[in-house]
């Protein structure tokens, strides 16, 4: 993940992870998560991060988010405007 990015996500000790909401009460425990993965196209860019505990960006791997938030929906939409890649249907 670019650095110059990493920068732009929040660092006060109220932190919680994306996907679950656990508190992230140290540096140990968060990770820095692409919504659009990385290896699916996905860019490192601001709309493209959150934060999340090492167990749901380990559960998450390499797959399109399944969270139906506002920031995943707006990443899954930016990607699609830019790269014409959609992800695939839920089944």
């Amino acid at each position: 993940t670019d650095r110059r990015n990493r920068r732009h996500l929040p660092e006060d000790p109220d932190e919680v992870c994306h996907y679950c909401n656990k508190a992230l009460k140290s540096r140990r425990d968060r990770t820095v998560d692409h919504i659009v993965p990385a290896s699916l196209g996905g860019r490192d860019e601001r709309w493209n991060y959150v934060l999340a505990c090492r167990v749901c960006n380990q559960k998450k791997n390499n797959d399109w988010p399944t969270c139906k938030c506002n920031k995943c929906r707006k990443s899954i939409r930016i990607h699609w405007q830019q790269y014409r890649v959609k992800p695939p249907k839920a089944g």
